[in-house]
């Protein structure tokens, strides 16, 4: 139950009582039931509820009032005991919120209170609890086995990577920086409890860099990347998991298999690492991608000009579903000692209906080919494994 005060001070009798899911509030949603009953500055709000933890444990509960909101206060109370998050940290916000870990038993109901005072404008306040690993990983398999197919999301967050975040030491992150490429160790043991159970079982990876995703990547039914989302995230994933919208994304960055694969990061030199250098056989090749169509690439012709040379190849829709497909042309090694094994020196992105087969052209610039006769493909990928290309000498 959320009580929306007029004041600071919880005076008087609440301007909106309203039952609410979650307790969490931001004035900068604008909501006009709230705005109508109390305006915008000078008020206090009041939560209460009953908290009844899954299973016995240690829980991180968190109380963040907002990066900039230095006037607001917070206080939460269990059974009329207020909970101690110790000193403030001196840089609040998403990656600094306060933290306590209290030990809780199992099937106990908690009174639960928070009260939230705003002297000044604007404000927001959210509460945030983590239940134990077992608890939560015995919640998840119950809930996968007693559902048809589980989507799991897993991935990286704002409290993981970034800048000067000093206090995150946990396995695979240290202050900000990665020093793995693997999911973090409870959300990998999340993934095989979930495949485990034998439920189709779809993994939803969320990140703003590559993961070394290898254990989901051979048992899942589906692995999906859908880096740092938008509002319509949501929307998005589930129109392509349901098939209405019919992908054709491409990777931007190598997903690697280890970081055992890459030099040292104190060695700024290229060799052996980027789709450009790299040797090894990677989970996903930069410029990967897969959709709901099958395309087949014929026909490459290439000829040379006084300003470089023209590519062209035939891209077929083979299936019996309309498409995208992002044909990408890559050019062989190079001049020097350092020259790459590849480079993308184009791409494009068509349309193609079921069954509809395209001429597409590229234009080569002088410096693109710099070598009497040099090694290219067109395709659907980099010229690796079954990636659907055509390639030959220029």
């Amino acid at each position: 139950m959320a009580e929306y005060f007029d004041n600071p001070d919880f005076r008087g009798e609440p301007k909106l009582s309203r039952p609410e899911p979650r307790a969490y509030f931001d004035m900068g949603m604008e909501d006009p039931a709230v705005v109508a009953a109390m305006g915008q500055e000078e008020y206090s709000i009041r939560w209460t509820a009953t908290l009844t933890p899954p299973a016995t444990g240690e829980y991180d509960l968190t109380v963040y009032t907002g990066m900039w909101n230095r006037s607001a206060t917070a206080q939460l109370y269990l059974d009329d005991d207020e909970v101690s998050f110790g000193s403030a940290p001196s840089r609040p916000g998403p990656r600094h919120p306060p933290h306590a870990r209290l030990q809780l038993e199992g099937g106990r109901q908690y009174a639960l209170r928070m009260e939230y005072r705003q002297p000044g404008t604007g404000g927001a306040v959210q509460l945030g609890w983590i239940p134990p690993a077992g608890a939560a990983l015995a919640e998840a398999e119950a809930l996968v086995k007693a559902s048809d197919v589980a989507i799991v999301f897993v991935g990286l967050s704002s409290e993981l990577e970034g800048e000067e975040m000093r206090a995150v030491k946990i396995p695979g992150f240290r202050g900000g920086d990665r020093t793995s490429l693997d999911l973090p160790a409870p959300q990998e043991e999340l993934v095989k409890a979930a495949v485990a159970t034998g439920r189709p079982t779809i993994v939803v990876l969320t990140s703003g860099s590559a993961i070394s995703a290898n254990y989901a990547a051979e048992h899942a039914t589906a692995l999906l990347a859908a880096w740092y989302g938008g509002e319509e995230a949501g929307t998005a994933i589930a129109e392509t998991l349901a098939g209405v919208s019919n992908p054709a994304g491409r990777l931007p960055v190598t997903f690697y298999r280890s970081v055992d694969q890459l030099p040292p990061f104190t060695d700024y030199a290229m060799k052996g690492r980027t789709y450009r250098y790299f040797e090894g056989e990677p989970l996903f090749p930069f410029g990967f991608g897969m959709s709901y169509s099958t395309f087949e690439y014929s026909g490459l012709s290439v000829k040379r000009t006084p300003d470089g040379a023209e590519v062209r190849a035939t891209v077929e829709n083979t299936s019996d579903r309309d498409g995208d497909e992002v044909v990408q042309l890559y050019v062989a090694g190079g001049p020097g000692e350092d020259a790459p094994i590849r480079s993308l020196r184009g791409f494009q992105r068509i349309h193609l209906r079921a069954g509809e087969g395209r001429e597409v052209s590229f234009v080569l610039d002088a410096e693109d080919i710099p070598e009497p006769e040099v090694e290219i493909s067109v395709g659907g990928g980099q010229p690796l494994g079954s990636t659907p290309h055509v390639k030959g000498p220029l």
